[in-house]
This record gives C-alpha cells, structure tokens and sequence, in this order.
C-alpha cells in the first residue's frame, strides 16, 4: 500500500473523503509503502518493502536514492531472529562458562594458540589423573590434549581425565600398540595423547604420539638401552664356521641388559624394536684374497638374515670388517655376535676396545 502522505484540500471536500485519504495514509505507513514500484513521492530515511527485489530498503538523507537493507524473507515465521549479540573477550573464552557470548576468530584463534584448554599436568604415578577446564562432556575418539607426566611410570599405566574414567596410556611398537610399562614415562614428559575408543577391546585408551625412544640414566650421557662390549683378548676362528665372538668386557651399559658371562644382550621391554647395530671383526693376519669375511647379529641363538650378514671378500690384506645396520627385535630377544671367515685356516681375532665389538643403541 503506497500513499503521497499529503492531505490536500481535495482529499478534506467531505468527512469521507477525508477520513479515507487518512486511512491511506495509516495504511502505507504501517505496510511500510509496500509495493513492486518505489512510491510517487518519497521523502528522507522513508521505509519502502520493494516486493520486487524482496529488500527492505530506506531513502537517504538528501531524498535522492533508496539504501538497501535486509531482505524481507529474513523476517519470515521460521527465520532466524536477527538483532545485536555480544562477543567474548578472550578472558571469558578461555574459561570456557559463558554459553551466550559470541566468539570472534581473533579470540578463537588466540585461545587455540594458549592451548590452555587442551593442557593439563598430571598427578599420580601410572594411575594417573588430570583435569582439563572447561570440563569436557566426553571422551571423544580422536580427541588430543597435552599432558605433562610428573612422575616416571614403574608399571602398566593409565590416565583418567577430569573423571571420565581410567583408561589404559599405550605407546606404538612396531605396526601394534603396547600398554606403557616402567620407564616408558619419565618424570617431567611433556605428551601429546590421543583418544582412541577402539582400544583395550572397544573401552578406549590413551595414545601417546611422541613415544619416549630412549632415556639417559648414567653418569657418562648413555642411554638405558644401549650397550658396546668387545673383545679384550686374541680368539681363535675356526675356518668355515660360525664363532660366538667372546666379548667379555663392557664399554657402557647404564641398564644392565648385557651378560659378560654369555656374550648376550637381552632386549628389554615388550613388542617390535629397532636397533642401530654395529659390529667389527678384525684379524691379527693377512686373510688370504678372495676368502670370505661374515658378521651376523644371532637373535635367539639363531642367525638374522635380514641385516648385519654382509659378505666381504678379503683383499689380501689384514682381515677387517665394520658393518652398521638396523636390525629389528622383540622384547624379550637374546642377541649375541658371531663372525665367520673363509681363509681355509684358523685365525684370531684381535683383542681391542676398537679392534672387535658390538654396539647397541634403541633407535625406536
């Protein structure tokens, strides 16, 4: 309903006349001028309901144009209201209370970058708690938080955050996760965990993605799982055959994992290992040429063909082999060195610290 909002002398001849120009007039105004055509005559900040764009538009100030403002299906039955909000600041956002606030990017962002929310340190040692705020709902699969451990676990371990129940921490072996045992936390180990509702039989479980690989536990800076010993006398060779090299002398061993009686390391924890192996034979003699020179890590009493079983052919001169290589094991394996050599006589090995050795380092 449009009308020019002018009650002239015309409109007033008569009551009715008069009365229905008013009416006109109310009814433009109420239906806010209302039509598929701008009105006859318009004036400043003047509502129009264009119903041919679907715009609610307004004049301007100088009574020249027509301003565009929302759309008239916006304020339909089932729209959504439209009108002022109130924003956060980023104190309110990291506390995580306020459900009517809205939040910008810019506090998104910045309480993201403080991860505040999503860090906690912990208490216990391997029944271990921490508590996030704000609280969340659930544990949910593929959630992760960082968690600083403030004790080393001794055992088999497990984290309950903010109560929602204790669940088993495991750590990748190989291509299968293992529960956490002793040392496989240290104190002060800042991790990342995810959640993974798959775990321990659909109960869900923690894992921890920056796996702790090696701990340094003597006074010298070697790691716990790593071992050199070597051979401190002459040994003979039987030509043609494998032979246990006697290393009954220990370079480094801060975890006690390599017997000097046996000439074994025994590997310790559970689930697949990697191991950075080096070996080193050398002779006190020439080797004739072309006779055969071998090294081998034994797993279990028996030869590892995958790695570390390189074949040298002597040159003629003062047999000498070094191999590095990785090798990969199981908890609880036995590796022991043996050597070989083809020269169709005995020899000896000769005995040194850097003469004939094995060593050990955890690499994963």
């Amino acid at each position: 309903m449009q009308q020019d909002m002018e009650i002239t002398t015309a409109d007033a001849n008569t009551g009715t006349t008069m009365r229905t120009a008013i009416n006109n007039a109310l009814q433009a105004l109420v239906s806010l001028s209302s039509g598929a055509s701008e009105p006859s005559t318009t004036y400043a900040y003047q509502l129009w309901a264009d119903t041919t764009s679907g715009y609610l538009k307004i004049r301007n100030a100088a009574n020249n144009a027509w301003i565009q403002g929302p759309k008239l299906s916006d304020w339909a039955a089932s729209a959504t209201e439209k009108g002022l909000i109130e924003l956060l600041t980023s104190a309110e956002g990291e506390t995580g209370e306020d459900t009517t606030r809205a939040m910008t990017a810019a506090v998104n962002a910045y309480i993201n970058q403080r991860g505040q929310q999503l860090y906690s340190a912990s208490s216990g040692t391997d029944t271990y708690t921490a508590t996030l705020a704000p609280v969340p709902a659930a544990l949910v699969h593929g959630m992760q938080i960082n968690i600083k451990f403030g004790n080393a676990s001794t055992a088999a371990s497990t984290l309950n955050l903010n109560s929602l129940g204790a669940k088993k921490i495991y750590i990748q072996s190989g291509s299968a996760y293992v529960q956490v045992g002793s040392g496989d936390i240290f104190a002060g180990m800042n991790a990342t965990l995810s959640y993974d509702s798959a775990l321990d039989s659909a109960a869900g479980g923690w894992v921890i993605k920056n796996k702790k690989i090696v701990e340094v536990t003597d006074t010298n800076g070697y790691p716990n799982t790593a071992c050199k010993a070597y051979l401190p006398a002459t040994q003979a060779v039987t030509t043609g055959t494998f032979t246990n090299v006697q290393m009954n002398t220990i370079v480094y061993d801060p975890g006690n994992h390599y017997n000097e009686v046996t000439y074994e390391y025994t590997v310790s924890g559970s689930g697949t290992q990697y191991f950075l192996a080096s070996v080193r034979q050398r002779y006190t003699a020439v080797i004739a040429a072309g006779a055969t020179l071998q090294a081998k890590i034994y797993i279990n009493g028996a030869a590892n063909n995958d790695s570390l079983g390189s074949v040298w052919q002597s040159d003629g001169r003062v047999g000498d082999q070094y191999i590095t290589g990785l090798i990969k094991v199981t908890g609880g394996d036995v590796l022991s060195f043996y050597v070989f050599q083809g020269s169709g006589g005995n020899r000896d090995l000769d005995g040194d610290v850097n003469q004939v050795f094995m060593s050990l380092i955890r690499v994963a």
